[in-house]
């Protein structure tokens, strides 16, 4: 709930989740997921009242003399479901991570590669489309699939189509481990998520996250932040 001065526990500006997320991890420039990195545990920026206002500014005003925007603080029916979403989101991921590690000896985002590529024409995909997919920086991807190559599970190879492509491509090991894994993966979600929820409960979930997936994936294609 928000405090008495009306800051938000979660610490989010403007009352929403921080907007690019990648396969259940920390978004980027925040502590836990949820805390951006220079406020305190409660929410309220560093160097600003408990109400929000930067110190040595009056109300509604910012450091530069302009006029800031009043935040739109999450409401007592709007932050249990705030605080709902971010506690599921990291129990959920963490018995995934648990069992991937346990079963297969992979992070949850390696598993996701692998995945991915099973499902894909000929067990390939373009380093760049795979980076689109999951939803990764280039560079995080290359870190993965680098990980991924000296393990035996994916190779790189030149795109026919294009000489400046590269295919991220799955190996035998590599389907041997997505094997492994698989199973207990469908375990745990079914368990912990699927099996929790009633077939209406599932149809609200799966239509609310649909409308919030489109709102980020349009903000990130024009480079909002």
């Amino acid at each position: 709930m928000a405090d008495p001065a009306g800051a938000p526990a979660s610490g989010a500006p403007d009352g929403t989740a921080p907007s690019e997320v990648a396969d259940g991890t920390a978004p980027g420039g925040t502590t836990d997921g949820a805390t951006p990195g220079g406020t305190t545990d409660g929410g309220t920026p560093r160097g600003t009242t408990d109400g929000g206002t930067p110190r040595g500014t009056t109300d509604g005003a910012t450091p530069g003399g302009g006029v800031a925007a009043t935040p739109v603080w999450l409401d007592d029916e709007e932050m249990p479901t705030w605080l709902a979403f971010l506690e599921v989101s990291h129990l959920l991921e963490r018995a995934i991570e648990q069992q991937l590690k346990r079963d297969a000896g992979l992070s949850h985002a390696q598993y996701e590669i692998l995945s991915r590529l099973g499902s894909a024409d000929g067990g390939a995909m373009r380093m760049s489309d795979l980076a689109d997919v999951i939803i990764v920086s280039r560079s995080g991807l290359t870190y993965q699939i680098t990980q991924l190559e000296r393990a035996g599970l994916v190779r790189r190879e030149k795109c026919p189509a294009d000489d400046r492509g590269v295919l991220a491509a799955l190996t035998s090991a590599g389907r041997a481990a997505l094997s492994r894994a698989a199973p207990g993966h469908v375990r745990v979600v079914r368990e912990f998520l699927i099996d929790a929820l009633t077939s209406a409960q599932r149809a609200g979930l799966r239509d609310g996250m649909a409308v919030a997936r489109a709102r980020l994936r349009a903000a990130r294609a024009g480079g909002a932040r």
